[in-house]
């Protein structure tokens, strides 16, 4: 669904009165709903900034953003929190017993010309310690692996692991791998 075909269709039935109606409770228009029928959970898209809110019951929240096709500079979708403490930013589950082979999140660049393109970055900004930080731990029913992010000093005796987990930029900004508590190994 492109942009400004979704604004379209939002705005169509938010002007039909068929929001209301069905028990959709959305909106889609240049400025926050104020009429007195506002449900917590009612949805608003700011058709003029991009924006998705939900209303809580007292104040509209940004859930995402998402930029009109075209420009060269602009963050596409986006979802933000600063109150989240223990549940996911996102969560994306499959329950299909298929064993036919698919993807539940596929990143491709397809223009072999973008040379500068990154796939899939991911950033850090909390060290579980002093010189590393958790990037990534990967959930298997055989065990659980993470990938460590370090600052050029080994872990061995001071970062407790997973035997299996990896260290990249260890000790002498080499890799290692962790046999079990804090023994790290240096993998060359």
């Amino acid at each position: 669904m492109s942009f400004s075909s979704s604004r379209n269709n939002f705005t169509a039935l938010d002007n039909l009165g068929l929001n209301d109606s069905l028990g959709i409770q959305f909106s889609g228009r240049t400025s926050a709903p104020t009429d007195a029928n506002l449900a917590v959970g009612r949805l608003f898209f700011n058709s003029t900034e991009g924006k998705l809110q939900i209303y809580d019951g007292t104040n509209w929240s940004s859930l995402m953003t998402v930029a009109p096709s075209g420009q060269t500079t602009a963050t596409y979708l986006s979802l933000s929190d600063s109150t989240l403490t223990t549940g996911k930013l996102a969560s994306f589950v499959s329950g299909s017993a298929s064993t036919a082979t698919r993807s539940l999140l596929y990143v491709e660049n397809t223009n072999s010309a973008a040379t500068g393109c990154v796939p899939l970055s991911l950033k850090q900004g909390a060290p579980t310690s002093t010189n590393y930080y958790k990037l990534t731990t990967y959930l298997t029913s055989a065990g659980t692996v993470t990938l460590w992010m370090g600052k050029g000093i080994t872990a061995n005796g001071t970062l407790s692991g997973t035997a299996g987990d990896i260290l990249f930029n260890g000790g002498s900004n080499k890799p290692e791998y962790c046999t079990g508590g804090t023994t790290w190994v240096a993998l060359i």
